[in-house]
């Protein structure tokens, strides 16, 4: 079997520097670089179209790889490489450029990224339910991923701000990256994939239909949904939310960031320990309806040390969500396996993701929203109350999103019927 460990520092490699991005690139376009808003949330909107499209496309033709060397590992060796590229070329545009030209530059390095990233966080992924059978120990592998995915986001979203301050957000951008081409190389020189079945599968429309029509999947698709929309509000509100609403200096942003995901370090072992006891599904829906609830103190707060003690409760509940999520995955796909007779862990990892992005366009739209309600543009124009404005941005829309994420888990959990037959297997392609 794969060494748990060496298998997670592939999410640190893609976490680090990926994360740093999530979080802050955005806020470098528009508040350093004088991006509108406008024209920043129209190019996430297009790329995130895009993405939704891409990603169960990326997952068949994953399903459908037969080399020697596996099916998963032949992709990462050759689209982590290109995903380091492309986050030193979006935090480098060249000088002087602003206006339509840094719009454009702007959409092309995020749909670049998203592209590979798309690619590589895919074929990873679905290693999951490949390398390790069973939840205890898929509950144990995911635990240690996410630990050290954990430590990345410290590292990169924590402590980017402070890099960035001395070093400038290019020369912090190509140090992440560099050390993820570190981490990748001990993780993909570990993996050893199980042997596929030699049947390719049914084809992509064939094998949608038939992952969609298990009722508890598609209830998962929902979750997931939810819970994009929340982190990515969270992480890229963050650095917003410290500068407007508690009034922070870039240090103090930091030791906010680390707040969260501090506590997330052993929070990972403690979760896998809860869903051992109570059950994954079970540990699933509490951590996501304690995550939903740990946004409210934001809605208060005002000096550092409560931001930093709410922070905190959410980074406990984060990490129980990080830890089950892709476990109950697991479970449905082997589910899946075991009705069908085919295994293809890139389908069900990639279409939740189609719906995700298409969520996406749902984030966008809500920045948009702080220029209706708030008045706030850019770092030039930030309106009369961008402190109100940030207020809403990390609790409204992320505890609404959360809350319904964990209604839906619950649903799922409670679904007692059976998996629809099979759809007919004319359309195969072999």
């Amino acid at each position: 079997m794969t060494n748990r460990w060496r298998y997670a520092l592939g999410e640190f490699a893609l976490s680090l520097p990926g994360n740093a991005l999530n979080a802050f690139l955005f806020f470098y376009y528009t508040d350093n670089l004088g991006l509108a808003v406008w024209y920043a949330s129209l190019a996430r909107i297009i790329y995130t179209i895009w993405d939704g499209v891409n990603d169960p496309l990326f997952g068949h033709l994953s399903d459908r790889t037969r080399t020697r060397w596996g099916r998963r590992r032949p992709w990462l060796m050759v689209t982590v490489p290109l995903f380091l590229v492309f986050t030193v070329l979006a935090w480098s545009p060249p000088g002087g450029i602003e206006g339509m030209p840094l719009f454009w530059y702007f959409l092309a390095m995020l749909i670049g990224f998203e592209t590979i990233s798309t690619m590589s966080w895919i074929n990873y992924n679905t290693l999951l339910p490949e390398l390790f059978v069973g939840d205890e120990a898929r509950l144990k592998a995911n635990a240690a991923r996410k630990l050290l995915g954990t430590v990345s986001l410290v590292l990169g979203i924590g402590a980017t701000p402070v890099l960035a301050g001395q070093l400038g957000y290019p020369l912090t951008g190509l140090i992440w990256a560099a050390t993820g081409a570190v981490a990748v190389i001990f993780c993909l020189t570990s993996i050893r994939e199980r042997e596929a079945e030699p049947d390719r599968g049914p084809g992509l429309w064939t094998s949608l239909k038939e992952a969609l029509s298990y009722v508890r999947y598609r209830y998962f698709v929902v979750v997931h949904a939810c819970i994009q929309i929340a982190l990515t509000m969270l992480m890229a509100g963050m650095p917003f939310y410290a500068k407007y609403t508690l009034g922070l200096s870039d240090g103090a942003t930091s030791v906010l960031f680390a707040a969260v995901f501090v506590p997330a370090l052993p929070g990972m072992w403690l979760w896998a320990w809860v869903g051992q006891v109570i059950g994954t599904r079970r540990a699933w829906a509490l951590a996501l309806l304690l995550f939903a609830a740990s946004t409210l103190p934001l809605l208060v707060v005002g000096t550092l040390t409560a931001g930093v003690i709410s922070a905190a409760l959410m980074g406990l509940a984060m990490a129980g969500c990080n830890v089950t999520h892709d476990v109950v995955l697991s479970g449905g796909i082997d589910e899946d396996s075991a009705r069908t007779g085919v295994r293809r862990e890139g389908i069900f990892f990639s279409v939740i993701w189609l719906f995700a992005r298409v969520a996406g366009v749902l984030q966008a739209v809500s920045w948009v929203l702080l220029d209706v309600l708030f008045g706030y543009v850019s770092g030039d124009s930030p309106g009369p109350n961008p402190g109100a404005a940030f207020r809403f941005l990390m609790v409204v829309i992320p505890g609404t999103a959360l809350a319904l994420g964990g209604v839906a888990a619950l649903m799922h959990n409670r679904y007692r019927g059976k998996a629809a037959a099979p759809a007919a297997r004319a359309a195969q392609v072999r």
